[in-house]
């Protein structure tokens, strides 16, 4: 995570000495920081919860470490697809105007990443129906999108695909 913040200042902090205004991509990568942030924490509060131990938490503390891991998700799945969302940004300053078929190309690429980001999001929210608060219920059968197998497949099959076509040859 250290190693992140200083590549990524190489690019920001000479900016901001230069009183550069961020471009888009700038913004992405700052919202990717702060994302990666919130996931830290996240992952930590889980650990102080109890969530990667052996032994059970008490209802109360279940409750809490569910309704944690449910916000660890979002951050989770926002952090795979913010980074791809700033270099897509990137390559619009890239790909001029008069290459119509990079262009279009781009569009395309462009509205994939933001719908798949935005239904990854969707499908956390209301996977379990909507009654969000399922997720966090203490009842072993109810459902959780956090352990849903079909739910990490699917976002899986989606970031491998958007991976995919935000990288295939476009010339």
């Amino acid at each position: 995570m250290a190693l992140a913040i200083v590549i990524a200042s190489g690019r920001l902090v000479p900016r901001a000495l230069q009183r550069i205004y961020p471009t888009p991509s700038d913004s992405f990568l700052i919202a990717s920081i702060f994302n990666m942030l919130a996931l830290f924490i996240t992952d930590t509060m889980t650990y102080q919860l109890g969530g990667m131990s052996d032994s059970e938490p008490s209802e109360a503390d279940l409750i809490k470490l569910k309704k944690v891991q449910f916000a660890g998700n979002y951050f989770y799945d926002t952090g795979i697809y913010i980074p791809k969302l700033a270099i897509v940004a990137l390559y619009y300053r890239l790909i001029p105007p008069t290459m119509p078929w990079l262009r279009k190309a781009l569009y395309i690429v462009s509205a994939f990443v933001g719908a798949a980001m935005v239904t990854t999001c969707l499908l956390d929210t209301f996977w379990c129906g909507s009654q969000v608060s399922l997720n966090w219920s203490a009842d072993e059968e109810a459902c959780n999108t956090f352990s849903s197998k079909e739910v990490f497949r699917t976002d899986w099959a989606l970031n491998v695909f958007s991976d995919l076509l935000s990288e295939s040859p476009s010339y």
